[in-house]
């Protein structure tokens, strides 16, 4: 058996967790900053001399997005977008230990978490993000990441496909229109 650390998937892992850290630590810092008392006015004086700066621009995390994958209202002040791949472990851990389920109790209203996929952990990475898309067309969505993370077991070398199907039915999907939809490709640029 080899060991972990002598192939390339660690780094993988490693990054992808990092990323999610840096996110997490980001989010979570503005969120504590977020004054809800009452509004208070300030005035600026504008000149005819003052230079218009350009604003600067971010790329556009929400573009895109399935309705589906918000956990949350999309009108919430804070949208934490979290990029997960289904088969990294420090994705499952942000489920294991649910994060997302106490940071929701915690800001409630005032907070969506929005899901992007970063499938790069392995191969069958992006088949189970297109199934998770799939179970998303029938307002599923995070159904099947939960059952996923759940039932699957992070290190093998190749994700079976009955593990996908168990955790769409586990879902509770129909699994007919499920199965439709993947065979379509229909989500596959997602």
């Amino acid at each position: 058996m080899d060991n972990f650390f002598t192939g390339k998937k660690w780094v993988s892992w490693f990054l992808g967790g990092l990323w999610l850290l840096v996110v997490l630590v980001l989010v979570w810092t503005r969120l504590r900053s977020v004054d809800t008392s009452a509004p208070t006015t300030t005035t600026a004086t504008v000149t005819a001399t003052s230079i218009p700066y350009p604003t600067p621009s971010a790329p556009d995390l929400l573009a895109n997005v399935a309705p589906a994958n918000y956990d949350g209202s999309a009108t919430a002040l804070v949208k934490l977008v979290v990029f997960s791949d289904f088969d990294c472990l420090f994705c499952k851990a942000w489920y294991t230990r649910q994060l997302r389920e106490s940071l929701k109790a915690e800001f409630g209203d005032q907070l969506a978490i929005v899901f992007r996929h970063y499938p790069v952990a392995s191969e069958g990475s992006l088949t189970v993000a297109e199934a998770s898309q799939c179970a998303a067309e029938q307002d599923k969505f995070w159904a099947f990441h939960d059952a996923w993370f759940e039932q699957h077991v992070l290190g093998q070398d190749e994700i079976a496909e009955e593990e996908i199907v168990a955790a769409a039915a586990a879902s509770a999907l129909d699994l007919t229109a499920w199965q439709t939809c993947r065979d379509s490709g229909q989500v596959a640029d997602y």
